[in-house]
């Protein structure tokens, strides 16, 4: 892997080579972050697992209209892609944390 490599370009890789398998996995983590939720009795684990869920539907949003750039402006919809982009790589942790650190430098 290149040393300028950047989260969106992991992303844009996944849309590429396997857009509705991305898509289809951002949206069943989306529907187990909800259900999880939904069933949690801790209001502040309740409230973390709604935001990943939220990021989710952002993530799954912005590719369903061809606008991946736009995640680099949403970092938690970013990571979250970004999280799945590289375990359907099969992209070593190192690898998506330096990508993670050129997308979003002051995180």
């Amino acid at each position: 892997m290149s040393d300028t490599i950047t989260a969106i370009d992991i992303i844009k890789r996944s849309v590429a080579l396997h857009p509705t398998f991305f898509t289809d996995h951002l949206a069943m983590r989306l529907q187990n972050d909800t259900a999880y939720a939904a069933g949690h009795y801790n209001q502040a684990i309740r409230r973390s697992v709604e935001a990943s869920a939220k990021a989710y539907r952002r993530a799954i949003d912005a590719i369903e209209a061809d606008d991946v750039k736009r995640l680099s402006d949403d970092m938690g919809a970013g990571v979250v892609a970004l999280n799945v982009a590289c375990k359907l790589q099969c992209l070593p942790p190192h690898v998506r944390t330096a990508a993670a650190l050129r997308t979003w430098p002051n995180a």
